[in-house]
């Protein structure tokens, strides 16, 4: 019977690790879908909340791993992030932070919403995440510019539309809910 329950629980593992890869891919399909804007390094992304979204769909676990292989993609050299980057230098140029704060923010929303899973616990877990992409991303960008600066190229111009992407997966999670 031992011998069994080690099967299951292997299958189970690369299950989770099977779809973590595959979400992983779909993360990097949305790095194409960029709004540059001419007046700061920081572009709009879809990125961000997806890779939320990922956290309050399928948890913690999931998320955080997903959000690590796309990392991990990027870093070894396939062209998914925004406008098609790659490399280490990625992660030490303008916009760094925010490829960290994915992680840490897509750990935090399914990390709350394991929690409280109903409707205000998935506004606070994806405000919470975002609010966490956001703080990695302009203590780092902080270094290009300064702190004023930063919260004004990196903060500013984003919050209205991050805001609006994450009332849209609030009404697709109340959805599913309601179908469930």
């Amino acid at each position: 019977m031992k011998a069994l329950a080690f099967d299951q629980n292997n299958h189970a593992l690369a299950k989770q690790v099977g779809l973590a890869a595959l979400l992983s891919i779909l993360i990097s399909l949305c790095s194409r879908v960029i709004i540059p804007l001419p007046f700061t390094p920081v572009p709009v992304v879809f990125q961000n909340i997806l890779c939320l979204a990922i956290g309050l769909f399928f948890g913690k676990r999931i998320g955080a791993l997903t959000v690590a292989f796309f990392l991990l993609q990027g870093l070894v050299g396939l062209p998914v992030f925004s406008s098609g980057g790659s490399g280490i230098a990625w992660f030490f140029g303008p916009t760094g932070g925010y490829l960290v704060g994915y992680l840490a923010g897509t750990y935090l929303t399914g990390y709350l919403y394991e929690k409280r899973s109903d409707f205000l616990g998935a506004a606070v877990s994806l405000f919470s995440g975002m609010s966490v992409i956001y703080l990695f991303g302009i203590a780092h960008l902080s270094f290009f510019v300064g702190l004023n600066k930063a919260i004004v190229l990196g903060f500013l111009p984003f919050i209205l539309l991050d805001v609006a992407k994450m009332l849209f997966f609030l009404s697709i999670s109340r959805a599913t809910k309601k179908a469930a």
